[in-house]
């Protein structure tokens, strides 16, 4: 096991040939793939992400976050990200 600085040095490590396996997302894998890379995917958990707020906060349901502010963690192609993304477009 080597760590390294961050998921993206994990992504370059393996594309460069320094990292046998990494540990990131089937979106990620997927965009890869799409774009040529010879990468599987094999799922090593059933986690998903959360939107959390403060106990106290008034943020209750999806559409009390219209006109806030969100601080995502894991990048613009995080699957949680994305899922809200979309989740929100249908309403």
């Amino acid at each position: 096991v080597t760590e390294l600085a961050s998921p993206e040095a994990g992504k370059i490590a393996l594309r460069a040939g320094n990292a046998d396996i990494m540990l990131s997302d089937w979106l990620w894998v997927s965009r890869e793939r799409a774009l040529g890379a010879r990468l599987t995917f094999y799922p090593y958990s059933s986690a998903l992400g959360a939107v959390m707020v403060p106990a106290a906060s008034p943020i209750k349901t999806l559409a009390d976050l219209k006109g806030r502010k969100l601080a995502v963690g894991g990048g613009p192609i995080d699957k949680s990200w994305l899922l809200l993304q979309a989740r929100m477009k249908q309403d």
